[in-house]
């Protein structure tokens, strides 16, 4: 059975979706996540690939990427993916863990959201995800 990036996002939407998320923030506002599953799924795994290459995160460091696609409305999305050390001293991340954390972000909330993690595998992490244009150049 061949799997698409599409299929393999909607599994991975619906498996964690199931998961609880405890003390997520969520965004509020006009802004939904796009029905571009495919794209906002490569999107979010390069992120958690680039948050691993950084290497050694500062006591305050953190990881960004903001990339536009196709909202599959006649427009574009500006998606922005965040990862923050918020431990207090330095710390590495796993593409596994950046994973976890910014898929739990994209499937938890609607519009978006931004949960500090103090245990667990995410222990002295924040992610976020939001649709700011801001961070995407026209």
């Amino acid at each position: 059975m061949k799997f698409s990036a599409l299929s393999t996002a909607t599994v991975l939407v619906s498996l964690l979706g199931q998961l609880p998320v405890a003390d997520a923030s969520c965004f509020h506002g006009a802004r939904r996540v796009p029905q571009n599953m495919a794209d906002t799924l490569a999107t979010l795994l390069l992120t958690a690939g680039n948050a691993e290459a950084q290497g050694t995160y500062p006591k305050s460091g953190a990881y960004w990427l903001s990339s536009t696609i196709d909202n599959f409305e006649g427009g574009r999305t500006c998606l922005n993916f965040g990862i923050e050390n918020i431990s207090g001293h330095l710390k590495e991340i796993s593409t596994a863990v950046a994973v976890e954390g910014l898929l739990r972000e994209w499937v938890t909330c609607g519009n978006g959201g931004k949960t500090d993690y103090r245990d667990g595998s995410l222990n002295g992490w924040r992610f976020i995800f939001h649709m700011d244009d801001k961070g995407c150049k026209k």
